[in-house]
């Protein structure tokens, strides 16, 4: 009897250790999903810094015209915007830039036959539907036209997974930036201190110095 309870002691710690692994694997499982979550969204971040030239269409009526469109991203990584410009001056990144911050960015979308203004009046058609999309923000509406419709929904899925993924990787080096600030005027200030204090009792230690000197000179 002693030892069949054993048997299922035992067994009921085997059962135990295969449920702790399974936790621990599957705890390794939600890992890998998320670094695999992580390179996909860097994949699609890396495709917006490197830019396409699309066809920006512009309001009023005005001629469409070639841009080169990217996601310009600050080197410190804090800050980012999709920015556009003309194709001949990419290398001239100073020169007759536009764009959006990523903060201000809603979503990127098709378009669609509320989008009258970027069309001469008229609703876009099948066809530009098809290949157009909008950036959106709170402020202003950017309409863009790709050569074909992968290009469209590659676009399109990028932007929105990086305001969605990359945009909050940009707040966390905003808020690091600043606590490093932060930390680094406390350590300056705390220094300044010190060192006021130091100079206070130097010169403490000076005055006290010279009325000795001065009342050994009188004796």
């Amino acid at each position: 009897g002693g030892g069949g309870g054993g048997g299922a002691a035992a067994a009921a710690g085997t059962g135990r250790g295969l449920s702790l692994m399974e936790r621990f694997a599957g705890a390794l499982g939600m890992q890998s999903e998320e670094e695999k979550r992580a390179a996909a969204r860097d994949s699609q971040v890396k495709m917006l810094k490197e830019g396409v030239i699309l066809t920006k269409r512009e309001e009023n009526g005005k001629a469409p015209h070639a841009v080169w469109l990217e996601l310009s991203v600050e080197e410190d990584e804090t800050s980012a915007s999709l920015s556009w410009r003309s194709p001949q001056l990419v290398l001239n990144r100073a020169l007759n830039k536009e764009g959006i911050l990523l903060d201000a960015c809603k979503e990127a979308r098709g378009v669609t036959g509320e989008d009258v203004q970027h069309f001469g009046g008229r609703a876009p058609t099948e066809e530009e539907q098809k290949v157009c999309f909008a950036i959106v923000s709170d402020r202003k509406k950017v309409i863009f036209e790709a050569t074909n419709k992968e290009m469209r929904d590659a676009w399109v899925s990028a932007i929105n997974e990086s305001i969605a993924s990359y945009l909050p990787h940009l707040h966390a080096n905003q808020q690091k930036k600043m606590q490093d600030e932060r930390r680094r005027k406390e350590i300056e200030e705390r220094k300044n201190s010190r060192d006021a204090r130091r100079a206070e009792y130097a010169k403490a230690g000076m005055s006290h110095t010279a009325r000795i000197m001065a009342m050994g000179t009188e004796k």
